[in-house]
């Protein structure tokens, strides 16, 4: 493992505390006239361009929006700056395309409301977080995994479905339905072909859980209430900057301990798995070993399931 150095690291903490502020997002102010009266809008960016009306000109409450939205934008491309300076410098970060669609969650206010990125791309995130560059965090994939907690669904801010939270990111996004779901909980890109699960913590029945403020439904998962139970905020390093919640470094590292002893002996993603839970693991005793070797104690004791789980992934060689 590689520490990262420190000035990267003061770098980064500085951006995660800028990104996210703003109660206004960035956006370009154009004025033309209608009618004529002349109007001010604001053009939001993405895959899909939003323009909104902000009032005429001249307006106070218009006039304040407006110059609020141009604020927003002054910070903006500074942090992206700083993002490129960060990326260039080694730091990790999602690519292009899961980025935006990243961005379009976090704009559509659903992080912030109780949704947490879990799987391989909220431990791409882990090492601006940790100190350590992590080689796991270099591998590709197709999926994003998010999660809510079962009687807490989060609620799109302007009403949207996911579905079309994903399409401003990629219009491309569709809804896979199966011949028993009621509400789709998959989603692919035709263009890309990646695709975002959602999934919730467990219950009584093993029944998706619909989530009728986002119109798709949710895929219960053992361990889930656990792995999301104690989420941070953190800072993905696109465009300029993504403020997402994912799960706690050291929950994440027992979760994939037990996640692969409940795999396939001969599964890929049992042999991931295991490398993520070892070098998040080795990585936090370099930094904080209290933490992380707590944690593990405090997994074991929550049953003789729990702990047969985890001394097996710890016995595992990777």
């Amino acid at each position: 493992m590689k520490p990262i150095p420190l000035n990267l690291l003061t770098l980064y903490a500085d951006l995660a505390q800028r990104v996210g502020i703003d109660t206004v997002p960035a956006a370009s102010v154009s004025r033309r006239t209608v009618g004529g009266q002349r109007r001010i809008y604001a053009t939001h960016p993405g895959a899909v361009r939003r323009q909104v009306y902000l009032g005429t000109e001249g307006d106070e409450a218009a006039e304040a929006k407006s110059a609020a939205h141009r604020r927003a934008a002054d910070g903006a491309r500074a942090a992206r700056k700083t993002v490129t300076t960060l990326k260039r410098a080694g730091l990790s970060g999602p690519d292009p395309t899961t980025g935006r669609v990243l961005a379009a969650i976090a704009d559509a206010g659903l992080f912030e409301a109780g949704m947490v990125l879990i799987g391989t791309v909220a431990f791409q995130l882990y090492p601006n977080v940790i100190g350590f560059q992590l080689s796991s965090a270099a591998l590709m994939t197709q999926d994003i995994d998010l999660s809510v907690l079962r009687f807490a669904a989060p609620r799109a801010v302007d009403g949207e479905p996911l579905e079309a939270v994903l399409k401003r990111a990629d219009p491309s996004f569709a809804a896979l339905m199966s011949r028993t779901d009621t509400l789709p909980k998959k989603f692919r890109s035709v263009a890309t072909q990646l695709e975002v699960d959602v999934v919730t913590t467990p219950g009584r029945s093993l029944e998706p859980v619909l989530l009728k403020s986002l119109q798709c439904s949710a895929e219960p998962l053992a361990y889930m209430d656990y792995l999301i139970g104690e989420a941070i905020a953190v800072v993905a390093l696109h465009g300029a900057g993504v403020r997402v919640r994912v799960p706690a470094p050291e929950r994440f590292a027992v979760h994939k301990l037990i996640l692969s002893q409940l795999r396939p002996d001969r599964s890929p993603k049992r042999l991931k798995d295991l490398q993520q839970a070892r070098e998040l693991i080795e990585a936090m005793r370099a930094t904080d070993p209290d933490l992380i070797d707590g944690e593990i104690a405090a997994a074991r004791g929550r049953g003789t399931k729990w702990r047969k789980l985890i001394d097996a992934a710890l016995g595992k060689p990777v």
